[in-house]
């Protein structure tokens, strides 16, 4: 299951990155911190 979840992100050039409505700090710091390393990875990421 994790290599298809590997495989996925591999794959992909834009990845959209969902957050529940009224985040708290630890879930905007997570939503944060995977943009920057998905980003880093060349992917086009969207936060919404």
């Amino acid at each position: 299951m994790f290599e298809a979840a590997i495989s996925l992100i591999n794959d992909a050039r834009k990845i959209v990155v969902i957050q529940a409505e009224n985040p708290d700090g630890d879930s905007l710091g997570s939503s944060l911190a995977l943009e920057e390393i998905l980003g880093d990875l060349g992917k086009e990421v969207s936060l919404y």
